[in-house]
């Protein structure tokens, strides 16, 4: 994720240390954010309309390929993000949780555009 942040200009010198479970993903009707807590204003945010996809992919973690939502910003940036399982603090979900979330993220983005 850091080079993906570095690329986009939303890089900082915080981030270097955190786990992914230390941030935060929301979404709504009109934008998708990105929170390191307990930050005052989040990493990445973008309206909707500045996303061109949000697909399943992934990325490595802990030296293994992991299942990933991916955002696509319209200027060519792709942000991967990991999510946790909650079940334990180093571990991510699984496939079927990660494609329900981007249907779900694809839902908010769809009704947000009508």
């Amino acid at each position: 994720m850091g080079p993906a942040l570095e690329q986009a200009g939303l890089w900082r010198p915080e981030l270097r240390n955190l786990a992914g479970s230390d941030l935060v993903l929301t979404a709504g009707a009109d934008r998708v954010e990105l929170w390191c807590p307990p930050g005052r204003a989040p990493v990445l945010a973008w309206a909707w309309d500045e996303v061109s996809a949000v697909v399943v992919g992934s990325t490595t973690w802990e030296f293994t390929q992991v299942p990933a939502v991916v955002l696509q910003s319209r200027h060519g940036v792709s942000v991967p993000v990991v999510l946790a399982s909650g079940s334990s603090r180093h571990g991510w979900a699984d496939a079927a949780a990660t494609e329900a979330f981007v249907a779900d993220l694809r839902r908010l983005r769809d009704e947000g555009a009508a």
